[in-house]
């Protein structure tokens, strides 16, 4: 008889999945797509940025350019309106800081005195001194302001808003 066949024994192929990519279209093709990728994310980070700026200068530009107070406001609340125009374009000019501040600690800054001059500087401490007066007065009737200085005290407001809003205008624009 014959011995019993020995039945060969053969070991299982091991998976090695799907063959890689490759070539130079695969990998040409991924460059391309992680090329497009920064590309494109790199243009919204810019576009976004440049929303932002813009937001910045059209608040800065219509605070100088826009009536500070109406004209049939109290003079009580238009000098009070001219002081935080000043403020907004004080804000606008060197930061959020000035929000904080003390009509001292402004008057005091020496960014201020190289902005507007010590003419106006001056002047704006005397203004700043009103406001302040007719802020903190105990009774606001005591305080009576002609016409004409009302105008007068206007002009020079507008006049401290549009060159500080100016000012951030040129030193905010490339170039």
């Amino acid at each position: 008889m014959n011995p019993p066949a020995r039945a060969l024994y053969v070991p299982p192929c091991p998976n090695l999945g799907p063959e890689p990519a490759s070539g130079p279209d695969a990998t040409s093709f991924y460059g391309v797509i992680l090329g497009a990728f920064l590309v494109v994310a790199l243009l919204g980070l810019w576009i976004i940025r440049r929303r932002l700026h813009s937001r910045r200068r059209k608040k800065v530009s219509q605070a100088a350019f826009s009536p500070l107070v109406p004209d049939s406001a109290s003079p009580r609340e238009r000098i009070l309106g001219f002081a935080d125009a000043i403020r907004a374009g004080l804000t606008g000019r060197f930061g959020p800081e000035f929000d904080a501040r003390t009509t001292e600690e402004i008057i005091a800054d020496p960014r201020l005195l190289e902005a507007l001059g010590p003419e106006r500087l001056e002047r704006l401490a005397s203004f700043f001194a009103l406001a302040n007066r007719i802020k903190f007065a105990v009774e606001p009737e005591e305080i009576v302001l002609a016409d004409d200085a009302l105008e007068a005290w206007g002009v020079f407001v507008n006049d401290v808003v549009t060159t500080l809003s100016a000012e951030t205008l040129n030193r905010a624009s490339p170039g």
